[in-house]
């Protein structure tokens, strides 16, 4: 699948995904187009069953500014309905995806992690 505001790319050998937020102009906020992406490539990773791990990150100075603002305000509740229910189906993609999650940061002086599946682990 081709995506555009998430890049993906598999390590096979180690069992290890990379997913990139791929919007850094906004700062990496999520929309409906990049929660979608998300949504389908975490369940494609899943239904292979080739990766163990995936490690999210961010391209650009900012991980993740929350939701575009522009897709909120003033915009008919239809649609924020349509927004929040993506939303939701995110979270639980997230908690049910049989891979570990883990969150590269940016905002310490090094490198780290943050375990957002400990028990998939």
């Amino acid at each position: 699948m081709t995506y555009t505001a998430i890049r993906y790319e598999e390590n096979k050998g180690d069992f290890i995904g990379v997913m990139t937020l791929n919007r850094p102009d906004k700062r990496n906020a999520l929309g409906r187009e990049a929660e979608e992406e998300i949504i389908a490539c975490l369940q494609d990773a899943a239904k292979r069953a080739e990766v163990k791990v995936i490690i999210l990150k961010a391209s650009g100075e900012v991980f993740c500014s929350g939701h575009d603002r522009l897709e909120i305000v003033r915009q008919p509740a239809a649609d924020i309905r349509r927004l929040f229910q993506t939303s939701f189906n995110l979270m639980v993609t997230l908690r049910t995806v049989p891979s570990a999650l883990l969150r590269k940061c940016k905002a310490l002086p090094w490198q780290a992690a943050v375990i957002l599946r400990p028990d998939a682990i």
